[in-house]
């Protein structure tokens, strides 16, 4: 009967370790010979990432894993397609990204399946990070970066931090010159509007409860540099408004964030509708406006499009025909 749970190793103990150590050997074979790109050699480069951790990277990453929809777009964006191994099933732009292969859930990714694609780098995102996700990875000897951009110009600190450790400067000031460009088109068009014309703001993400966007994020920035003013930037990052918080505030302006699947425009039709709020200005005046949740709440290249769309919001006839 003992012979039943024996296996070719002896027991199910040896036959995984086995597999462990034909892992690790697969992880270096492929390592070695993953794309036909040119390896500068050992103790690649060294960084400091957002999270304020001095990261080595320690070869050429030919074989990258991102853990969250905004470093696979930088990713991309870049250049970068071939390489990238893994993705969240979060990931979901460009449509490329949709046949990599599946490593989890935004913020709760599956440890062992990242093992087991045997990646050289890893760039996670500070939800990650919060959640001891990038210590347990880093424990098994994977070079980690971590992306945690605060505002516009921490985005594009983050893509020029990609590109140099992926090898791909040329590529990044090419595109960080396109980002810089159209950011300097929306805030010389917002700065000549005088602080008297700025519309008040409020960013909805939620409606149940009202959770809606404070000072300290990039919500914020996108707000001040489309030449608005956040009504709620009082608190700090994200928050619970109250009704009559939302009445006293009086925004004259509402932007809203988009849902998921069934519940895309369910933010919205509230916000329209909730006859508790129907006497602020935003509401009488009818600027009340959505915006796709996943270019106000990626923070990589498409960032600049949402900054573009809350432009037009706040102030239609100044960007009329600026191509914005």
């Amino acid at each position: 009967m003992k012979s039943k749970n024996k296996l070719l190793f002896g027991s199910y103990e040896g036959l995984r370790f086995f597999l462990q150590v034909f892992l690790l050997a697969l992880c270096i074979l492929l390592a070695g010979s993953s794309l036909l790109v040119a390896d500068p050699g050992p103790d690649y480069c060294e960084t400091i990432d957002d999270a304020g951790r001095k990261v080595r990277v320690k070869t050429f990453p030919k074989r990258i894993v991102s853990l969250a929809p905004s470093n696979t777009e930088i990713l991309f964006s870049l250049g970068l397609g071939e390489r990238v191994i893994g993705v969240t099933s979060y990931c979901n732009f460009p449509p490329e990204a949709l046949i990599k292969e599946k490593v989890g859930g935004f913020g709760n990714p599956d440890i062992e399946k990242v093992i087991s694609l045997c990646p050289d780098l890893l760039v996670a995102d500070s939800l990650s990070d919060k959640k001891g996700i990038v210590r347990k990875l880093e424990k098994k000897g994977l070079s980690i970066i971590v992306l945690a951009p605060e505002t516009l110009a921490d985005v594009i600190h983050t893509i020029r931090m990609v590109g140099t450790v992926t090898g791909k400067e040329k590529e990044t000031a090419s595109l960080i010159g396109e980002m810089e460009a159209r950011i300097l088109t929306v805030t010389t068009l917002a700065g000549r509007i005088s602080p008297g014309g700025k519309p008040t703001v409020l960013y909805v993400a939620w409606h149940d409860p009202l959770w809606v966007a404070g000072s300290g994020i990039i919500i914020n920035d996108l707000i001040e540099k489309a030449g608005g003013v956040n009504v709620a930037g009082d608190q700090k990052g994200w928050g619970i408004l109250g009704l009559e918080e939302v009445l006293a505030k009086n925004p004259s302006v509402i932007i809203v964030n988009s849902g998921h699947g069934n519940a895309k425009d369910l933010p919205l039709a509230w916000v329209k509708s909730e006859p508790r709020i129907g006497n602020v200005d935003a509401r009488k005046s009818g600027r009340v406006y959505q915006i796709d949740a996943d270019l106000s709440g990626r923070f990589g290249p498409r960032i600049v499009e949402a900054l573009e769309q809350f432009s037009r919001y706040l102030h239609p006839e100044a960007f009329e025909g600026d191509g914005t």
